[in-house]
């Protein structure tokens, strides 16, 4: 993509950056929007009692486990190969994973039909609590590779003044 494109983060030799930039440009997003669709189809269903619904929440929540599992590697891995992550990206990993399995649960029941009693409004804001816990997840993440942003610009600009330094001494012999 082209954010993580830009930043060269995508190529940084450091296993942890390319899956935090993988997470936070292509995961998360793409979980938080299939939460959106789940949601919203999810809703019409309830509201409509439309059951031809289900056939669109159930493609939306194959996709959307689909992502998880591909999150999941990447945090494994992440979690294993930088441990300081595991006390700040952990936990909001976790709370992440729990509102989404809940959600997920609940609309289960909803496409099958076995779910009658939630209202539309508390489906919506089971929904929304889980998109919210995967932007926290992100915040976390981006902030771990804006640290390692500014890290790789500092190495640059040492680079630089370094290869000055070199050009100025070469001129002046």
């Amino acid at each position: 993509t082209a954010v993580s494109g830009r930043s060269n983060l995508i190529l940084d030799p450091v296993q942890d950056t390319y899956y935090l930039v993988s997470l936070s440009v292509n995961r998360f997003p793409k979980i938080i929007e299939y939460i959106g669709r789940v949601r919203g189809s999810g809703g019409a269903m309830l509201a409509s009692h439309d059951p031809a619904r289900a056939v669109e929440m159930k493609m939306h929540l194959a996709i959307l486990d689909s992502e998880k599992e591909e999150m999941d590697v990447a945090v494994a891995t992440i979690l294993q190969s930088t441990p300081d992550l595991k006390s700040s990206l952990g936990p909001a990993i976790q709370a992440a994973h729990e509102a989404m399995d809940e959600f997920v649960t609940r609309s289960v029941e909803i496409a099958s039909g076995t779910e009658r009693s939630v209202s539309t409004k508390d489906y919506f804001n089971e929904g929304t609590r889980a998109v919210q816990a995967f932007m926290a997840a992100n915040h976390e993440a981006t902030g771990f590779l804006t640290l390692r942003l500014k890290e790789r610009l500092s190495g640059l600009k040492k680079i630089k003044l370094a290869s000055a330094a070199v050009a100025l001494l070469a001129i002046s012999f």
